[in-house]
């Protein structure tokens, strides 16, 4: 389920014709109405992320700093950018690299 909003982008970008940014990752589920929902296992996701030598990691928002974990900081520390998106239209804009 959490990647429901990555497999979105991407087929909104083959249908556009647009090509993804391949050092941006993205983690969510997807509500009916394109709105991202909360996932479970975001530091594991972000060890993937930097294993995978990602730049960029998509989590739906409210989530980067709970009492479990601040991903923004340990963001920082794997040289990996954290953003909160909260619509799959967000993502799509800095998947495709419209959005710095």
């Amino acid at each position: 389920a959490s990647a429901s909003g990555a497999i979105a982008v991407a087929l909104i970008a083959a249908r556009r014709g647009e090509t993804l940014n391949q050092d941006v990752a993205m983690t969510a589920t997807v509500s009916p109405e394109g709105r991202l929902l909360e996932v479970d296992a975001l530091p594991a996701k972000l060890d993937g992320a930097a294993r995978s030598h990602m730049r960029l990691l998509l989590i739906p928002k409210g989530q980067a700093r709970t009492d479990e974990w601040d991903l923004l900081e340990q963001g920082r520390q794997r040289n990996i950018t954290v953003i909160e998106v909260g619509t799959l239209e967000e993502a799509y804009e800095l998947m495709v690299g419209r959005r710095p």
